[in-house]
């Protein structure tokens, strides 16, 4: 028997060809977090799904007008915020306690996590800004420092690179970690520095200052907490001493995300369940 429906999520290439197999199918595509703005490819393809999906799942009221704009019918428009955060506003992290056990930290001091990813419009300079980047952080050598690795998109083996050149002794290195402690390190850390969507879709949900460096999440929706940086180790190392002053940890107390509060998946379910699948979802027609 096969599938009614194709659901699809977020920016990326894999699921743009799901979604073009699914509308040659004839077969409704639902697109979660349509609409909103990411990096030159990324944002190019995740509006590229928009064009091929029946039904459009916008994590806030900026990416629903956005793809109002685009010509998609409002009745395929649903604003039910971000499903990633659900998880983290339902308690599903892991406590302090086992967090400054498990990750060897000292809760004396503040804690520094680190987050890039290659850029693909910057290809040849994503060794020398990732550089830039540790370079800065290192600048805050009393901090507890842990570095994530990153995704496997072009350049990942020169972002490697860089790490493995221009780490200090005091940082700790990390292929990966589970999605609870990266929850639950959001919540005790002081400030999350660096490129990753992390810093402006979860780091609300934990009050998070977050310095966002360079253009990857340029134009995307932020919250109060966000410090845009130049891709420059001086203008890091000033959004990190901005992110880490009391005035701005206090201003945190007043963060909310704009991305959701934890009901996503909830709204997504119940549409999915209850919107009729018939001509009127499958024929698309462009509003202009």
């Amino acid at each position: 028997m096969g599938a009614d429906m194709l659901l699809v999520n977020g920016d990326r290439g894999a699921q743009l060809m799901a979604a073009i197999v699914g509308a040659y199918l004839y077969k409704p595509v639902a697109h979660v977090q349509s609409g909103e703005i990411s990096g030159n490819i990324d944002g190019v393809s995740r509006h590229a799904i928009t064009r091929f999906a029946h039904i459009h799942f916008a994590s806030n009221k900026d990416a629903a007008t956005r793809v109002r704009k685009m010509g998609e019918e409002p009745f395929r428009i649903f604003t039910v915020g971000a499903p990633q955060l659900d998880d983290f506003l339902a308690g599903n992290i892991t406590s302090p306690k086992i967090l400054y056990k498990k990750y060897n930290l000292d809760p004396k001091k503040k804690t520094i996590l680190l987050m890039r990813h290659s850029v693909t419009e910057d290809f040849d300079k994503t060794e020398k800004h990732m550089a830039q980047t540790l370079e800065a952080v290192a600048h805050f050598h009393d901090a507890n420092i842990l570095v994530f690795m990153n995704n496997s998109d072009a350049g990942s083996t020169l972002l490697h690179r860089a790490i493995e050149h221009h780490r200090t002794p005091t940082m700790r290195i990390f292929p990966n970690v589970p999605r609870a402690d990266f929850g639950g390190l959001m919540s005790i850390a002081s400030v999350l520095v660096g490129n990753s969507s992390s810093g402006i879709l979860e780091a609300p949900t934990f009050k998070l200052p977050a310095v966002n460096i360079g253009r990857r999440e340029l134009g995307r929706l932020q919250g109060i907490n966000v410090i845009n940086a130049k891709e420059e180790t001086a203008d890091i190392i000033r959004g990190i001493r901005k992110a880490l002053s009391n005035e701005f940890q206090a201003k945190m107390k007043k963060c909310v995300n704009p991305y959701g509060d934890g009901k996503s998946s909830k709204r997504i379910v119940e549409t999915l369940a209850t919107i009729p699948i018939d001509e009127k979802l499958l024929i698309k027609r462009i509003t202009y």
